[in-house]
């Protein structure tokens, strides 16, 4: 029988880089194309059938909680990261479901999350391999905001997270959107509990140490992490630079070439989630 899915969208971050956007609201409730970007992950996923989504929240948490799904609050938001926020779900892992695990500052196309369901390791994680498409028009220059990524002959990432030196060191974009299955999440919890709390993490502490971080401790500790590669159909929203330049794009009607969830429908500046 096919197991059930939980969403835990991670949105629990000051989103600095995203100022002025984010002085009275937290980054998931940022608008892009007229609509919080939470509101646009939330009806792909609801579109799909996933109904039980749980949004992990911080800085302005009150801001997010008119959004209508369950909320779990990080006090710690100010000093931890995506890890411990996602480890703030712990009570909802199990039953039986897997987890999907998604970051509060991306838009994703419905195709995305229906491959990224459809594999069957028991971790995985979506990867754009035309990444650099998107990079361009963010950034003068791509590797000043990219990290390393690299996977085998059998699509299993064997490093990522670190700082690139050359574009070859790029296989694919790590996107924020990972699936562990239902049997495998006990284990992800125990090794979480288990790592050495002094240790650093691409230079930073236990509490505060990046996703990536995590997940190349897995790999580093024999796990295999599957990569299921896609091409774009998804969007960073990381710098109010990002959100300026979609915002344009999208009413230049150009904005759909890379990613097309904007096509649903325009009356999304209606929306009661503001």
């Amino acid at each position: 029988m096919k197991n059930s899915v939980k969403a835990v969208i991670l949105a629990a971050g000051i989103g600095r880089r995203l100022k002025p956007y984010t002085t009275e609201k937290p980054k998931c409730m940022a608008r892009l194309a007229g609509v919080p970007i939470i509101t646009h992950q939330i009806r792909v996923l609801e579109s799909l059938g996933i109904k039980d989504i749980t949004i992990v929240t911080g800085y302005k948490a009150d801001k997010v909680e008119p959004v209508g799904h369950k909320t779990i609050y990080n006090a710690d938001y100010r000093s931890t990261n995506m890890v411990a926020s996602f480890m703030r779900a712990e009570k909802l892992f199990g039953g039986g479901a897997d987890i999907l695990a998604v970051y509060g500052d991306i838009i994703f196309e419905k195709k995305i999350i229906k491959k990224l369901l459809a594999c069957k390791a028991s971790i995985c994680t979506t990867v754009d391999e035309s990444w650099l498409n998107l990079w361009k028009i963010r950034s003068e220059n791509p590797l000043n905001d990219a990290e390393t990524l690299k996977t085998d002959a059998c699509d299993n990432i064997t490093e990522l997270g670190k700082k690139p030196a050359a574009l070859k060191e790029i296989q694919g974009q790590y996107m924020g959107l990972i699936k562990i299955s239902a049997e495998f999440v006990p284990k992800v919890v125990d090794i979480y509990k288990n790592m050495d709390r002094k240790a650093v993490f691409e230079g930073k502490s236990f509490s505060n140490m990046f996703m990536t971080s995590f997940l190349q401790y897995l790999i580093d500790s024999g796990q295999e992490l599957r990569a299921v590669t896609v091409s774009g159909g998804w969007l960073e929203v990381d710098t109010a630079g990002d959100l300026e330049l979609y915002n344009k794009m999208h009413m230049e009607g150009t904005l759909s070439e890379y990613c097309r969830i904007f096509e649903i429908r325009d009356k999304a500046t209606q929306d009661t989630t503001s």
